[in-house]
């Protein structure tokens, strides 16, 4: 699908598993919609929740090896997928830059991390080699460390020039312009490390144990842990929510949120053909803005005019621009509970000014033709700071009995600088 459409398509009955998404299941702590996110499974399967758009998946791919990580990019609207043979699968607006999937590996890939302008990416193996790609530059590795470390993640700057990785037993190992925050090594309860996140800022890190154990470093706020409580199923990554708090998802889909981050569904109860091997974030910084007259596409397609202060709807041509700021938005509707939702980041250097709140159009088709419109809006939010989002999530309604291929796309007012 072209960026235009501005669809993300989801056929329902036999097709829903294949879509990628699964019904909202309880949780620890249920919040406000937020920034959205996606589980990979290890057969290749993806499911998207909230914001987050599904862009396609492995799940229908025969793999040589399973899939152990990814990383979405910058924008949001994209997403890798890495196996641990180091193949590497790109979908939505995530570029193909490389892979180690045709060598011979001393130990296999567990992790990766994008670089800052989504056009690179670094993958790490479990006896600490990096393997760089695109614009990602390689800044060191613990492949030459003794004892050599069992390395299970990597996190990067936000500068691209540099990159966290962590250890099973709790080390973090900081290369290039990564700070050296701390480290978990004698913290971790007795249970191994499965995954680390880092902060947008590069100011703090969290890494996150099989038994559902938090140390948080930096500026990262302890939220709560799973820490001595009975699991269904090991927990196999974390992520930084974008409003803040933290997530960590279990290899059964189960999701669970500390802090502001908001759980907006799982896969936990459902049957799943293979554990989930990661979590990566949703919505990203979206498109290159500046106050000014432009017609670009937003995170998940549907146009933004920026005006004499004022985003509508537009058409597709970029006219002008000059040192653009970041504005991103992103709108998602789920075919299970009906339920539109809305989201603006702000990643430019000064507040946005939001006299009438967050306000979107959600237009659903079904088998191509106009079905609903949702309006989703959240009129508290009058200013939104640097580095912050709004959130928003619309009463829904439910779709018919019988199969239908639905699809979506979305326009937004809003005023700024």
């Amino acid at each position: 699908m072209g960026a235009r459409s501005a669809v993300r398509r989801a056929v329902l009955a036999a097709a829903v598993v294949a879509a990628g998404m699964g019904p909202a299941s309880p949780s620890a702590r249920a919040q406000a919609a937020g920034d959205g996110y996606r589980l990979l499974a290890a057969d290749g399967g993806v499911f998207a929740f909230g914001p987050a758009a599904f862009r396609g998946s492995a799940g229908a791919v025969r793999l040589a090896s399973p899939v152990v990580g990814g990383a979405a990019t910058p924008a949001g609207d994209g997403y890798w997928l890495v196996a641990g043979d180091g193949g590497v699968f790109a979908y939505g607006d995530a570029r193909f830059a490389g892979s180690t999937g045709g060598l011979r590996l001393n130990a296999p890939v567990v992790g990766m991390a994008a670089t800052p302008t989504g056009a690179g990416y670094w993958l790490v193996a479990g006896d600490g080699g990096v393997f760089a790609f695109g614009d990602a530059r390689f800044a060191g590795s613990a492949a030459s460390l003794s004892p050599r470390p069992v390395v299970v993640g990597i996190a990067a700057t936000p500068t691209g020039r540099g990159y966290w990785v962590a250890a099973a037993d709790g080390s973090v190992f900081a290369f290039g312009d990564a700070a050296f925050l701390g480290s978990a090594a004698g913290r971790t309860g007795g249970s191994p490390v499965v995954g680390m996140a880092a902060t947008p800022d590069g100011t703090g890190y969290v890494v996150a144990t099989a038994a559902g154990g938090v140390v948080p470093f930096g500026t990262v706020t302890a939220a709560g842990s799973l820490a001595g409580r009975p699991l269904a199923a090991p927990v196999v990554g974390v992520s930084l929510a974008g409003g803040g708090g933290y997530r960590l998802v279990a290899a059964d889909g189960g999701v669970f949120a500390f802090g502001p981050a908001s759980f907006e569904g799982s896969m936990a109860g459902r049957r799943l053909r293979s554990p989930v091997a990661a979590m990566v974030g949703g919505a990203g910084q979206g498109e290159s803005l500046h106050p000014g007259t432009y017609a670009e596409p937003s995170d998940n397609g549907a146009f933004v005019t920026v005006q004499g202060g004022t985003v509508t709807e537009a058409g597709s041509a970029l006219r002008q621009g000059a040192s653009p700021e970041r504005l991103g938005f992103t709108v998602g509707w789920s075919p299970f509970d009906g339920r539109a939702s809305a989201r603006l980041h702000n990643s430019s250097a000064v507040p946005l000014d939001l006299p009438g709140g967050l306000r979107a159009t959600v237009r659903i088709t079904r088998d191509g033709t106009p079905w609903r419109e949702l309006v989703v809006s959240d009129p508290s939010v009058r200013t939104l700071a640097p580095g912050a989002s709004v959130s928003a999530v619309g009463p829904g309604v439910a779709p018919p009995d019988g199969d239908g291929s639905y699809a979506y796309e979305g326009g937004t007012v809003v005023v700024v600088p």
